[in-house]
């Protein structure tokens, strides 16, 4: 059955997971060993253009179109899929709208789904290729709880926990994904990487019961606070004796300002930044002019987030900021750099 169905029949992956295995479902990522994914290198899909080493471009490619040498000497920006810029253009992103608004490279080296120790990895990665005068990290209230996971939504990643009041990297190179016998059940975990028993459930109409569709979360401790506290050290100590700038940026979800979800006040933010201007980092945190809009004016506090369809015919936020939202983001950075580090936007 393999050799007749599949392009690659001795794969050892487990079936019955592939539905939430993002290594096999998500086109737009690559196997990473040290941060367990990355964005694929020259990724071209949709309103989404990566080039080398897997950064969003600030601009769409065309068809035909040349992948760009990654400029150097700029600013580089680390985070989740708000920095990456989720369901907005190449051109709609903050970190592109912060280098149309400073005249400079803004190199995206965001991605979906990373904690706030994976955005460190993923700036240490690319801080010999971007020689950036500044790095920026960003993240939500949710990443402090990505920092405790070793796997998020079907994807394995590291972690770093604490011993003796240090950081230790663990989980690294990162392991191929196989799914915990107690999230896959028995049955999965001794059938699924059969193909015949996969074909099987396929052609008797068992696909939805056989198959798993929501991706499992495998925690590893539960000091994420602690952990991204230490995290910004890390970051600084690397850069010692570099003449690089350090910038942590908070940024939310409209119900993360509105008070419907309490998970600023859960994770800590506000200790956790202090921790990060201890560390020598410039703080910009976007809750306060948020909060300020959404007392102003609330409807038009909701048009920073993309809006989708909802129950009952009403509108709701997807938590990622839209292309006004961006651009609020990308204003609050500048006024910050103008005032604090105007030589990082110094031509």
């Amino acid at each position: 059955m393999r050799l007749a169905y599949l392009p690659d029949p001795w794969t050892a992956r487990n079936f019955s997971v592939d539905a939430v295995n993002q290594q096999v479902t998500n086109l737009a990522i690559q196997y990473d060993p040290v941060l367990g994914y990355v964005t694929r290198e020259d990724y071209r899909g949709g309103v989404n253009s990566h080039g080398r080493m897997g950064v969003r471009l600030n601009q769409t490619l065309k068809p035909g179109d040349p992948l760009p040498d990654i400029p150097q000497g700029g600013i580089l920006a680390t985070g989740d899929s708000f920095t990456f810029g989720s369901e907005v253009a190449d051109a709609q992103s903050w970190p592109a709208r912060l280098e149309a608004e400073l005249g400079g490279s803004v190199v995206n080296g965001g991605a979906g789904g990373y904690g706030i120790d994976q955005a460190i990895l993923r700036a240490e990665q690319l801080l010999d290729i971007v020689k950036p005068k500044a790095i920026i990290v960003s993240f939500i209230p949710n990443n402090v709880g990505r920092d405790e996971y070793s796997i998020n939504q079907g994807l394995i990643k590291p972690y770093f926990d604490v011993e003796d009041g240090k950081l230790v990297l663990k989980g690294v190179p990162v392991p191929d994904y196989q799914p915990s016998r107690k999230y896959a059940g028995w049955a999965r975990t001794t059938f699924g990487r059969s193909y015949l028993v996969y074909w099987a459930a396929e052609r008797l109409g068992l696909r939805s019961k056989w198959l798993l569709y929501e991706g499992e979360v495998r925690v590893a401790h539960n000091r994420g606070v602690e952990v991204s506290c230490l995290l910004w050290g890390r970051l600084a100590e690397k850069l010692r004796g570099r003449d690089v700038k350090l910038i942590a940026l908070a940024q939310y979800a409209g119900i993360q300002v509105n008070g419907h979800d309490n998970s600023r006040d859960y994770y800590k933010v506000p200790y956790i930044l202090d921790c990060a201007k201890r560390a020598g980092y410039l703080v910009v945190d976007s809750y306060p002019e948020l909060r300020r809009r959404f007392e102003v004016d609330e409807a038009a506090f909701w048009q920073n987030w993309v809006r989708q369809p909802h129950d009952e015919g009403r509108i709701w936020n997807t938590g990622h900021m839209s292309a006004q939202g961006n651009q609020l983001t990308a204003n609050l950075l500048a006024a910050a750099l103008r005032e604090h580090m105007p030589e990082v936007i110094a031509p």
